[in-house]
């Protein structure tokens, strides 16, 4: 206890040094060191990308937009952005250790959450928990660190090997040069760790790793950026790779990736673009393009959710999970297999995944023990993801189907409507039936009594109905408490239609699909909600988007290489 109460000293002391939370001396001038070279006191202008186009969507779209780009400042890495970085960075045996707060969502994502949400003292003490188990992981199996610092592994074991953790591991962990000033301070930590363990070189080594780890300029991104001639403010090059990473491999940069920056291979501006088209290739990007899904379509929630086991006897945690993997294998499959990229395919599938415990469900039987790639049985009426268990599942309720929660899930998630939530006061448990009937007939006779909700739920009810051929757990069932069911509808702005499998039809066709897409997928990666600056900007990625045969990958693409993925506004 007496070498963590010093060493936990040393550490407050060393971040309470700090110039600011990122580690930069002047938010403005970029002062405390250049991020393309390490040298201290130098600007990062020289590789800017956007500097030749200032204002363009990219190096290849021809035009110019008007562009007010979000405010900078610190983002929180999400917790799956923290664990895949400790991965590249120490290994997977550190990653086991890494456990990290679970992460606070802000209007539907994560990523806002972490840009927006101020960090408890609670989730201080967390990562503090997190860091040292990730020292004591990396000191049992040094093997990844030492990659980058052969000395941790093979010596020699002194403080001049301190010093090189310092500064090699230091600059990938931090996303950033390590100034005179840290570097020492990193030192020192580890040599008291190491006097008062007994001369111990691990014990400096964990309390070096995990003062590094504990440090806001690992828990944090910065997005401060630097003013240029034309007075437009840039992310520095350290700034926008981190950002392009964190987007698209769902992690921090590789240590290897920052030797590629120092080295000025993506200093100009055609190197956005081609170093998101790389990393598009790497595995990490489609566990990240998975996770996009997960949170978007709701995906990940359908493994918290709990159905009653005397209605649902079939339901099980097991089940539930399964759900979720055949979701993602799908959004897999589409973007980066044989779906050709084309997220339309992703409503209009007339295939999916299942294993054998999922096949039940399905009324289907699989080979083998794993998902196998099946026909949706034609009979069923489905069609794409919107009738996936999953997404049927979490948009019911513990014993019974909700019309209004999976219409609602299609007005916000997919088409970007704003429907507002009930007035204050309104009760929303719907009244219990004087005589059995369906679910539909008893939502229609209750609002056809009148009432400020009925407006919304015109927009949201008739979705509903096209899934009532499918239960709480997205089973196929032929009737509703034994009578008949109409799963017919029509919404205003998006058409007629019977049953699940038109209705995906129509929301693969609606126009409205791919700005929605796309207004998402700019609040995953930059982590704030658009506003009137960036109308414009989402308004051409949409254009882009749907010329180009709603090709997702080209889509990450088109973001990463435009001036509001490149460029901030002043930081808050």
């Amino acid at each position: 206890m007496a070498v963590k109460q010093q060493v936990k000293l040393m550490v407050l002391l060393a971040l309470s040094s700090c110039r600011d939370e990122a580690g930069h001396a002047d938010a403005e001038t970029g002062a405390a060191a250049d991020s393309s070279t390490g040298t201290p006191g130098t600007s990062t202008t020289s590789g800017d990308p956007t500097a030749a186009d200032s204002g363009s969507t990219g190096s290849d779209t021809g035009g110019e937009i008007a562009v007010v780009p979000a405010p900078g400042g610190l983002r929180r890495l999400r917790a799956d952005q923290y664990i895949g970085t400790v991965d590249v960075l120490l290994g997977g045996h550190a990653a086991a250790a890494a456990s990290p707060p679970p992460d606070q969502s802000l209007l539907g994502f994560d990523s806002i959450g972490g840009s927006t949400v101020p960090m408890s003292p609670a989730m201080v003490e967390q990562y503090e928990r997190s860091a040292l188990d990730i020292g004591d992981a990396v000191i049992e199996e040094p093997y990844t660190l030492a990659q980058l610092v052969p000395c941790v592994d093979v010596g020699p074991k002194d403080e001049g090997c301190y010093v090189q953790v310092a500064q090699v591991f230091g600059r990938a962990a931090w996303r950033r040069p390590i100034t005179v000033d840290e570097d020492r301070a990193l030192v020192d930590v580890a040599r008291v760790a190491r006097e008062f363990g007994g001369d111990r070189f691990e014990l400096g080594l964990k309390y070096q790793i995990a003062m590094i780890l504990e440090s806001p300029a690992f828990l944090y991104a910065a997005e401060l950026g630097e003013v240029g001639d034309d007075g437009r403010r840039r992310l520095t090059t350290d700034e926008w790779v981190t950002r392009t990473a964190l987007f698209v491999l769902g992690r921090a940069p590789s240590a290897q990736t920052f030797v590629r920056l120092d080295a000025g291979e993506f200093d100009g501006p055609e190197a956005p673009r081609a170093l998101a088209q790389e990393w598009l290739n790497q595995s990490a990007a489609r566990t990240a393009v998975g996770g996009f899904f997960d949170e978007l379509l709701r995906v990940r929630d359908v493994v918290d959710s709990s159905k009653d086991p005397t209605i649902y006897p079939l339901y099980s945690h097991e089940l539930s999970t399964s759900m979720r993997t055949e979701s993602l294998m799908l959004v897999d499959d589409v973007v980066f297999g044989d779906g050709g990229g084309d997220i339309r395919r992703l409503f209009d599938a007339d295939y999916t995944f299942a294993d054998p415990l999922l096949a039940q469900v399905y009324g289907v039987t699989v080979e083998g023990d794993g998902f196998s790639r099946i026909e949706l049985p034609a009979a069923q009426d489905r069609l794409g993801i919107l009738s996936h268990p999953s997404l049927l599942s979490v948009g019911a309720h513990y014993d019974r189907n909700s019309p209004t929660r999976r219409g609602l899930f299609i007005q916000r998630q997919l088409l970007c409507n704003d429907v507002p939530p009930p007035p204050p006061n309104v009760d929303t448990n719907l009244p219990e039936p004087v005589e059995q009937t369906t679910l539909r007939e008893r939502l229609e006779g209750h609002l056809a009594q009148g009432g400020a909700c009925v407006g919304c739920h015109a927009q949201t009810d008739p979705l509903g109905f096209a899934f009532e051929f499918y239960d709480a757990t997205g089973v196929r069932r032929e009737l509703d408490n034994g009578y008949p069911i109409d799963a017919s509808g029509e919404v205003d702005g998006l058409g007629s239609f019977v049953g699940a499998a038109e209705l995906a039809v129509l929301v693969r066709d609606d126009p409205r699909l791919a700005a929605c897409m796309v207004r998402n997928l700019y609040r995953h990666a930059i982590g704030r909600q658009e506003d009137e600056g960036t109308a414009e900007l989402l308004a051409s990625l949409s254009d882009r988007f749907t010329a180009a045969e709603f090709d997702f990958p080209g889509l990450i693409v088109d973001l990463v290489d435009n001036p509001g993925f490149l460029e901030i506004t002043d930081p808050q």
